[in-house]
């Protein structure tokens, strides 16, 4: 989708005057070594620091374009750039999923485990050290600091910007972060709504009926909201009622035609019908030229060749898929069973088990929810 962000509010640029903020530089954070190190052994001149999650489909869709930044400023002693996942549990328990989800990344990827250095920037969140408190988070949210603790700070992130755009709007800050001239922060560009979020929880806690009922109230109201209308989407096709997901994924195409969410749903609904097959992988490859990174996509491109038959490439796609969500309990399923179709027995045994290894880590980690689909 051309414009997919979590929950945002806009603020004035500030200095390190909040209310009961704690030292910045001494707030710890965890290495992917498992090391803890202070915020301030990590900082330079001017500090960059993106916050994700992994619930949160905006911040991991923005982390390559962090990447690109952090290599723009690689060779400058001056400018530090940072990737922080923040992680209301303890950091323990999440490093080995989190080396694994930014495996392809060279930046330096830290871990808030007890949002000590979020809270900073976003005081007065509610139910401290709480998954609330985590889903009150608004992010992505990326923070450039000055030398004097001064933050400029974008929420946010925008699908269809170039990585070009991206650098050269972030570089503008960073050199007026070296002089002390941050400016104001900008409003926000367009957010994911409440109601959005509402519902994939809802729909996470096993009620999609209330789910469903939340999004067509707010999109009574609201009847032009491609977010809205993606997220009902994502409902319906997840709960079996296919023909409802492909009129809403039609709807989102129409509003915006370049969505790459929408396509994957489109793809996504008609395979789940076991119909048009053709034209459900013509909508899925469409969504995977535009992120050829994105796992999921990959993923449901794979099943669709197995679908038609087309063994050897729907094993290729699904290996390419696993490589990049390497702790996917379906990639690991869906692999099997085209492992399974080809005869390789022992191959399938393999990714059976690893799939329900990956559930049971999963079922014993909090529940994370995917915007969109």
């Amino acid at each position: 989708m051309k414009r997919l962000v979590c929950l945002l509010c806009a603020f004035a640029c500030c200095s390190s005057a909040w209310a009961g903020a704690p030292d910045l530089d001494a707030i710890r954070l965890t290495a992917l070594d498992g090391k803890e190190v202070s915020f301030g052994s990590q900082r330079a001149e001017v500090t960059v620091v993106q916050f994700w999650a992994t619930w949160c489909i905006a911040c991991m869709a923005e982390m390559p374009f962090v990447e690109a930044l952090w290599k723009r400023y690689q060779g400058d002693k001056n400018v530090a750039v940072l990737s922080v996942k923040v992680e209301f549990g303890d950091a323990e328990s999440s490093l080995g999923a989190t080396r694994k989800q930014v495996s392809r990344y060279r930046m330096p990827v830290l871990i808030d485990h007890e949002m000590r250095l979020i809270r900073y920037f976003q005081p007065g969140v509610k139910t401290p050290g709480s998954q609330d408190e985590a889903m009150s988070m608004q992010l992505p949210m990326l923070v450039i600091l000055d030398s004097r603790d001064r933050a400029h700070r974008f929420f946010g992130f925008e699908m269809n910007s170039s990585v070009e755009d991206y650098i050269a709007k972030k570089s503008k800050i960073i050199e007026l972060a070296r002089g002390a001239e941050l400016p104001a922060e900008e409003p926000k560009e367009s957010a994911i709504s409440e109601e959005a979020v509402r519902a994939f929880m809802l729909l996470e806690m096993g009620k999609p009926g209330e789910a469903e009922r939340l999004l067509v109230e707010a999109i009574a109201k609201n009847p032009s909201d491609p977010e809205l209308l993606l997220a009902l989407g994502s409902v319906y096709e997840k709960t079996g009622q296919l023909g409802k997901a492909t009129r809403t994924a039609r709807r989102v195409l129409a509003l915006q035609p370049e969505s790459a969410a929408a396509m994957h749903l489109m793809g996504c609904a008609l395979a789940a019908r076991g119909e048009k097959l053709d034209e459900a992988e013509a909508w899925i490859r469409k969504a995977s030229k535009r992120d050829p990174k994105d796992g999921p996509v990959l993923c449901s491109l794979g099943r669709v060749l197995y679908l038609k038959g087309e063994l050897e490439e729907s094993r290729s796609v699904l290996e390419r898929a696993l490589a990049l969500c390497p702790d996917s309990a379906e990639i690991h399923a869906r692999l099997g069973e085209t492992y399974l179709k080809l005869g390789q027995c022992e191959k399938a045994v393999a990714e059976y088990r690893q799939a329900l290894e990956a559930c049971e880590r999963a079922a014993a980690r909090p529940r994370r929810i995917r915007l969109g689909h």
